[in-house]
């Protein structure tokens, strides 16, 4: 028997009859480390196989409209993914997830702010880097154990903080944290998807909590807030504080595939509606407050979203424990710099400062890493990764896709380092690159490249009436 309104979900307008349906009583979600099962019946494929039978139903009484079709295509695909085994790079698995997410789903993962140019070229400004690689050096030693903020990990990068996870597997951030707990990473934590600490942490595990205030309430309970994270989950080892909180950019692609859709009232468009709609809420801080935040506790406080090199030695300066250069995946303020270019200038800025080496502050990077050759030039300019859409496409295969993710990421880093002629993470360095086309903003092969734009969604436009 399915609770309220669990058919009319999958089958809509196209279920006949009338259904009584029973009240359920919601359960709350606990983490358990039993991996997710692919024939959950909350898994994608459940719900295709329900949304499969509502096309055949109608194509027996009247023809699909063109959506219809891609959509059943759409299903298609999702039935007959091809095998994990085939996997072998993140692109990989974002060609897939293009083939088997709902338009809808998609665009707002895959969306950048009006006409994408910093989404675009977050990507672009890491293949204007390139490597100097030592020879002749005994590398049989090499690891990427390393550790980050003070925590030992098996990887130098991490697991970004992805609100909308759950769009994709029912459990969304359980499944990630327990794919971070077995491949041991870390992990950050997003305080917008809703999942409570106390249900997510796990005593053997580390991680990190990615806080954005909503009001100014919330900047004002804080210290409250944080004091007790610091007091009852020791497993918390920072906090990571969202300095977006005047709003996000026009994610005009995943707003038009709003607007465009025919299913505007069901649940996903719903929720859809309120992540964007709530994504643009402002609330003013400055960084008075954040300063009034970091003395309130003793677990480290990092912040995230700085895009310019003045602002990363300033949080420097002040006293935080780290920053993370991020322009939210090209979601902020278009035409604004990759933020591996912001890395360098940072770099440059820092070492002219003296501060590249002071032991309390470490930088963090995000935005368009794809390759283990990517997250090494970012350690090479003093920064750890994060990975964000990488992994959270990796996600259509459920946790098992997430796992293979990071390893695909830690053998691409460790054949890289041998390659490069380094035993350890903490040997790399600026020597090891070629920046000298960094601030020469066209792309390789006149700005052709077959990986990335085989997998990028281009802008939709307006659609025109039906005659």
């Amino acid at each position: 028997m399915h609770g309220p309104g669990y058919l009319d979900r999958y089958l809509g307008e196209y279920c006949l009859g009338s259904i009584m349906d029973l009240p359920v009583k919601p359960k709350k979600k606990k983490m358990t480390t039993k991996k997710s099962s692919s024939d959950d019946k909350e898994s994608l494929s459940y719900q295709h196989a329900l949304t499969k039978f509502a096309f055949k139903a109608k194509s027996k009484k009247q023809k699909l409209t063109q959506e219809e079709k891609e959509e059943q295509e759409r299903l298609k695909n999702a039935e007959n993914k091809p095998p994990l085994g085939t996997i072998l790079s993140i692109n990989d698995f974002e060609y897939v997830a293009k083939k088997v997410l709902p338009p809808m789903k998609l665009n707002y993962f895959n969306s950048g702010s009006d006409d994408e140019l910093t989404l675009r070229e977050n990507r672009r400004a890491l293949s204007r880097i390139f490597f100097r690689p030592r020879c002749l050096i005994d590398v049989s030693k090499a690891t990427t154990s390393t550790s980050i903020l003070g925590v030992p990990t098996s990887a130098p990068f991490y697991i970004g903080s992805i609100t909308g996870s759950e769009l994709i597997q029912g459990e969304g951030e359980f499944l990630l944290t327990k794919a971070a707990i077995k491949e041991d990473i870390m992990h950050i934590i997003p305080q917008e998807s809703g999942v409570s600490l106390d249900d997510i942490t796990h005593p053997d595990h580390c991680l990190f909590y990615q806080y954005r205030f909503k009001s100014r309430k919330e900047v004002e309970d804080a210290p409250k807030l944080f004091a007790e994270i610091e007091k009852q989950m020791p497993q918390v080892k920072a906090i990571f504080l969202n300095s977006h909180v005047v709003g996000l950019g026009n994610t005009e692609k995943a707003n038009k595939t709003l607007i465009n859709s025919n299913s505007k009232d069901d649940e996903v468009s719903k929720i859809l509606k309120y992540k964007l709609e709530e994504e643009t809420t402002p609330t003013l801080l400055t960084w008075s407050d954040f300063e009034k935040i970091r003395n309130s506790t003793n677990v480290p406080i990092v912040i995230k979203g700085l895009q310019r090199k003045e602002d990363i030695v300033k949080a420097c300066e002040l006293g935080f424990q780290g920053a993370i250069i991020s322009n939210d995946g090209g979601r902020q303020l278009d035409s604004s710099l990759s933020t591996i270019e912001i890395l360098y200038q940072t770099r440059q800025l820092m070492n002219k400062k003296q501060l590249s080496n002071k032991k309390d502050f470490e930088l963090f990077v995000e935005g368009g890493f794809r390759r283990g050759s990517d997250i090494l030039k970012a350690l090479c300019l003093g920064a750890k990764p994060g990975l964000g859409r990488g992994i959270l496409y990796s996600e259509v295969y459920g946790q098992e896709g997430v796992e293979k993710a990071v390893r695909i990421l830690k053998t691409e880093i460790l054949r890289d380092m041998k390659l490069l002629g380094v035993n350890h993470v903490d040997e790399l360095n600026e020597n090891f690159l070629d920046t000298s086309s960094l601030d020469f903003r066209f792309n390789v092969n006149g700005g052709h490249d077959d990986l990335y734009n085989k997998n990028y969604t281009p802008m939709l436009a307006p659609h025109f009436k039906k005659a």
